[in-house]
C-alpha cells in the first residue's frame, strides 16, 4: 500500500517534471500557472523553487528567480 506521504511527494516530483516540460514546449503560461500551485501547495518542497527559479531565468526575470531560489 502506497502511504499518503509517498503519493504526495510524487505528486510534487510530477509537477516539477511538468514544469520543466512545459518550458521545453515554450508555454510559460501553462509553465508559471504550476510554479505557483507547487510553491504555494508545498512551500517546503525546495524543487519546486528550484523550478520556480529556472522559470523567472527562462523568461528574462532574473531578480525573481533570485528570489525563488532563496526559498530553495
Amino acid at each position: 500500500m502506497i502511504s499518503a506521504n509517498m503519493t504526495a511527494m510524487s505528486n510534487k516530483n510530477e509537477l516539477v517534471d511538468d514544469i520543466f516540460r512545459l518550458m521545453d514546449k515554450r508555454d510559460f503560461q501553462g509553465a508559471g500557472a504550476l510554479c505557483e500551485k507547487v510553491t504555494s501547495q508545498f512551500p517546503g518542497f525546495a524543487p519546486g523553487w528550484v523550478a520556480a527559479a529556472e522559470f523567472f531565468l527562462r523568461v528574462a526575470n532574473p531578480p525573481r528567480a533570485l528570489e525563488m531560489a532563496g526559498h530553495a
